[in-house]
């Protein structure tokens, strides 16, 4: 394992800045962005965007994958319905999308020798 665990961004402006980016770039993933933020205050990962390292054929790459394991959860579902009754949440509403950006561009691959069978 090269890095295990996570990180939050606590600086409004820095939170700020990376909303702005998403709403220009993602617009139709402001439900989702607004959903992720909510779950992290609901001890939940369910949005939370982790990077992970594969390798196929000659290539290794990285690739960017979303948590949606509580999307279907249903005691994490009545947690935000009931969070949703008590505090407005502007991206999130009845009418929101919930819309997985597309990271594809963020993906990254690297040729590998692999040794063939017979050689040291």
């Amino acid at each position: 394992m090269l890095v295990d665990g996570r990180a939050t961004i606590l600086d409004s402006r820095i939170r700020q800045l990376a909303y702005d980016t998403i709403k220009q770039t993602w617009p139709r993933s402001l439900g989702l962005l607004a959903l992720s933020r909510l779950a992290m205050e609901l001890e939940s990962d369910m949005g939370l965007l982790w990077p992970m390292i594969a390798g196929e054929g000659n290539t290794i790459g990285i690739r960017m994958f979303l948590d949606f394991r509580d999307a279907e959860d249903f005691e994490f579902r009545k947690r935000v319905w009931e969070y949703s009754k008590t505090k407005s949440i502007p991206d999130l509403h009845q009418k929101a999308e919930i819309v997985t950006p597309d990271l594809t561009e963020y993906f990254i691959d690297f040729p590998v020798e692999r040794p063939t069978k017979g050689s040291s």
